[in-house]
Parts: structure tokens; sequence; C-alpha cells
């Protein structure tokens, strides 16, 4: 428990090491040359803008108000509806995983440059290499979403049995941290050559870490319009950093 604790501790403070990475190592250069990456940018992008008009339009279409009062506490109304509605949007249940599925050459894009960055390689761009990653984050949130909701049961039915119904909520959400946070270490995983079930094992080792990405992701969500957009970037990176800490520098043969 102590070294999951100790994983956990350090991949919080990762976090903060992320912005200064970026900035350093200029990782969005080459970004717009991958047209791929451009894509699925441009598709998450009209997604997500799509889901805020329309809750835009419905609070647009319920104002009914003279008072310029309380058109100034309806207006506080929609931007609470926003943010809270993008948090559902892209976090509740299976809709997470399919903004990972759709981010997911921007995320496997951040893990090669950031992997290469620190073990001093020449990181693969090819569209192959890609379009790779593209299938496997589909086969990894279609196992995440099915495992996060068997455990999720089984959790349930322990704790009901146990009469410790208080701690639902906060073991839940500390269940879905895990598996978001699989989501993202599995990329890192993935240049290494593990298959996904021996990745996911492999995980389970670095608990501390998965459940720190996920909480971090989970709270930078919440930020309107660009949250959903910055977290699974800054995830990827936070991921490869401390996981490439944590395995001593491993620089094990990547996916070709």
């Amino acid at each position: 428990m102590i070294k999951y604790i100790r994983q956990f501790v350090n991949t919080i403070g990762t976090f903060f090491d992320v912005p200064s990475f970026i900035r350093e190592n200029q990782l969005w250069r080459g970004f717009v040359n991958h047209k791929l990456v451009v894509f699925a940018l441009l598709v998450a992008g009209a997604i997500f803008s799509w889901h805020i008009i329309g809750l835009a339009d419905k609070w647009w279409s319920n104002l009914h108000v003279e008072d310029p009062l309380e058109a100034g506490l309806q207006a506080t109304y929609l931007v609470r509806d926003i943010a809270v509605g993008s948090y559902e949007f892209m976090f509740a249940g299976a809709y997470k995983y399919i903004v990972l599925i759709i981010m997911e050459m921007v995320i496997f894009h951040m893990t090669l440059k950031t992997h290469s960055i620190l073990d001093g390689s020449t990181p693969d761009l090819s569209a192959g290499i890609f379009f790779h990653a593209q299938l496997r984050m589909i086969k990894v949130s279609i196992f995440t979403f099915v495992m996060e909701l068997i455990v999720s049961i089984i959790l349930k039915m322990i704790l009901s049995i146990l009469g410790l119904d208080f701690l639902k909520a906060i073991l839940l959400f500390l269940t879905q941290c895990f598996f978001l946070g699989f989501a993202m270490v599995d990329n890192y995983n993935e240049i290494h050559n593990l298959p996904i079930r021996e990745s996911y094992k492999h995980t389970l080792n670095f608990a501390g870490v998965a459940v720190g990405i996920g909480l971090i992701m989970y709270i930078l969500i919440l930020i309107p319009i660009i949250g959903p957009f910055a977290g699974p970037l800054v995830g990827a990176i936070a991921a490869t950093l401390i996981m490439h800490e944590l395995e001593g520098g491993s620089t094990e043969e990547i996916m070709v």
C-alpha cells in the first residue's frame, strides 16, 4: 500500500513538470504536419462544439426574463450547465472512452514524442503506427469499460454485504480513476510491445500511477471548453514521464 501511495504522490507531482517539459521540448512541433492528428482534433472539436451549442440553445429556448438581474442569474446557470454538461458528456459512463478513442492519435503522438525525448530515440510517426494505435485504443476502451463495470458491480456488492455503503462513492470514483489512468498508461506500454492483457497486469503494479493520472484528468476535464482536449494531452505526457522514471528509464525496443 505504501508503494502505491508513493506512486500516487509522485504522479501528481509529475503533472507540475508537464508545462515546462512541453515548452522546453516544443512538443507541438510537427503536430499540424500530421494529417491524421489534425483530422482527429477537428472531429473531437466538432463533436464537443455541437454538444455545447445544444446546451446553449436549450438555455436560450427557456430564457424568458425581463429583470436584468434575473437575466444575469440565468447566465450563470448557462455557465454551470456548460461546465457540468461538458463533464457528464465527456467523462460519464462510456463517453470518456469515446473521447479517448477520438483523441488517440493526438495522445499517441504526445506519448511517442515524449518517450523519444527521454531515451534519445527517433520516433516513428508513420501513418501505420498511428492506425495500429487507433485500433488498439478501441480494443482498450472496450476492455476497460467492461472491466470497470464488472469491478464496480462487485465492489458495490461487497460493500453492501459488509455494511460499508458510505465508502461506495469514493471507492467507485477511485476505480473509475484507475481504469481511466490505465487507458493512458497503456499507450506507454504499447510502445514497449505489451499486449493489452499484459499491459493491464503490468499496470496493476503501478496502480498508484493509474489512479493519479485518472484523478487529474477528471479535474482537468472540468475546465470549460479546453479541458476535454488538454486533459488527455497532459495525461499522456505525465503518464510517459512517470512510467519512464519508475521503470528506471527502460529503453526496450519500440514497436515498429
